[in-house]
């Protein structure tokens, strides 16, 4: 819109201010007050709590449409309360060292307005934190918010063993699924480290495997704790997954191996086309009487070895 001549000019400068419940800081900014009462925040400096963000901020009067441009090192829990009808939702899980990470963010929607109306996009670089308990070196990070979810994905995850890519959907309260989050996964698990990463139930049914790192690529959905509506779609994921170094399934030690998970119902199924027990190795041909007795061989093994029954497996056979 034009400047008319009414249009007033400011510039605020506040220590130990809290704005909209956050933490206290040192916040500067100057812009001006259009004669409809648009508030256009031309320039923005906040120190607060663990963050320091510049930016640009505007206001409409009536509507109440608005938009935020932050970009600068931010502590994500620092602006829970600005956010908080969905972002303070996706923090919980992550644990952050005292490396901040760097956030470039547009966010614009209506106050007032119907729910889910906002809009967010982001790009965010860390380092050194952790995801459900899985340490993490570097990532970079999407964030993108519309009506319907939260989608934080990134192609680049770097942790100590590898890489991953993934992305993590939190539907928006207002849409009442009864799915906390659904997930894809792509690249090097560090399966021992990220247990957790799963909830509850996968993690208990995973206590039995020790695998450094495993090659992965999958998705999943998993469901809100207690909730009615989770117990008729509970959590569920299908994975194809390959062995890089060499692991164990109930005590049973493995070179290799190749195959598909999935879990549903609360339980766990394994339909593995290869594996490797030292010299020992066996690779499944694409026909279904093969198949067939591959899946039997497996699962009388793996039932075996659970009644504790396997005694030995070495490279010419298992003993009963």
């Amino acid at each position: 819109d034009p400047l008319g001549p009414n249009d007033n000019n400011f510039h605020l400068r506040g220590s130990a201010l809290s704005v909209l419940g956050s933490p206290p800081g040192n916040f500067e900014l100057s812009g001006k007050l259009l004669n409809d009462f648009t508030i256009k925040v031309e320039e923005m400096h906040g120190v607060l709590g663990k963050s320091e963000v510049r930016g640009s901020y505007f206001q409409k009067w009536n509507p109440h449409q608005f938009r935020f441009l932050l970009k600068g090192t931010c502590f994500p829990t620092d602006v829970n309360s600005w956010l908080k009808d969905w972002w303070d939702r996706i923090w919980p899980d992550f644990e952050f060292s005292s490396s901040i990470p760097f956030g470039d963010f547009s966010i614009s929607g209506e106050w007032g307005g119907d729910p889910g109306n906002s809009i967010t996009y982001g790009k965010v670089l860390a380092k050194n934190f952790q995801f459900r308990e899985m340490p993490i070196a570097s990532a970079k990070i999407e964030v993108m918010v519309d009506d319907q979810a939260t989608i934080v994905k990134s192609d680049q995850i770097t942790h100590d063993l590898g890489t991953i890519a993934g992305d993590l959907n939190f539907p928006r309260a207002h849409q009442l699924s009864p799915y906390l989050l659904s997930f894809t996964m792509d690249g090097e698990l560090p399966l021992n480290d990220s247990r957790k990463i799963f909830g509850p139930k996968v993690e208990a049914q995973l206590t039995e495997v020790n695998a450094s790192l495993i090659s992965l690529r999958g998705a999943g959905q998993i469901s809100k704790p207690q909730n009615s509506a989770s117990a008729d779609k509970p959590s569920n994921y299908e994975l194809s997954i390959a062995s890089k170094n060499p692991f164990s399934f109930h005590e049973i030690s493995f070179d290799k191996i190749k195959g598909d998970l999935s879990f549903e119902q609360g339980i766990i199924r394994g339909h593995f086309a290869e594996f490797e027990i030292g010299a020992w190795r066996r690779a499944i041909k694409e026909d279904h009487v093969e198949k067939r007795k591959w899946s039997t061989f497996v699962d009388r093994l793996w039932d075996a070895r659970r009644a504790k029954s396997v005694r030995k497996i070495d490279q010419k056979c298992v003993i009963l």
